[in-house]
């Protein structure tokens, strides 16, 4: 039998997948000197991504400050 994870990465692929393809129209990008054309999907995922790398850069720094503050909280309790 299938852990819950499996079935809520499953769905979850279900739906990216319905998503990309009803965002299949072409939009223009103008980003500083640069105008260029590409699917709605890809702006959106491109958007998406940036933001949790961004996030997850942040989270790790804020991690890395409070350990190098308090050296008796260990690693496994800094990634709650």
């Amino acid at each position: 039998m299938h852990s819950v994870r499996f079935w809520l990465a499953v769905a979850l692929g279900a739906f990216l997948a319905l998503f990309a393809v009803q965002n299949m129209g072409v939009v223009e990008v103008n980003l500083v000197f640069w105008t260029f054309q590409t699917s709605r999907f890809f702006v959106i995922a491109t958007s998406f991504l940036s933001g949790a790398v961004i996030g997850w850069i942040f989270k790790s720094l804020q991690r890395s400050k409070r350990r190098h503050a308090d050296p008796k909280i260990s690693k496994s309790e800094t990634l709650v």
